[in-house]
């Protein structure tokens, strides 16, 4: 039992590990590209409009953002 266990444990250390090394793996380039238009109204970063008239991004969830774009 203790080895099925162990084996377990490692299996899922290991999905995790290469979970974390693939988001790990960002386009750094095309991040660049999209930076500028983005916040030249939501901000450096990403608080959005002083009068509310751009919505905040920063601290957004990834679906939320997903969804509205």
């Amino acid at each position: 039992m203790k080895i099925i266990n162990a084996l377990a444990c490692a299996a899922l250390l290991c999905g995790n590990l290469m979970a974390a090394e693939t988001a790990a793996k960002i386009d750094v380039e095309k991040a660049k590209e999209i930076y500028g238009p983005c916040a030249a109204c939501h901000g450096e970063f990403g608080a959005g409009g002083k009068k509310g008239e751009y919505p905040r991004v920063a601290g957004q969830h990834a679906r939320y953002l997903y969804e509205q774009l």
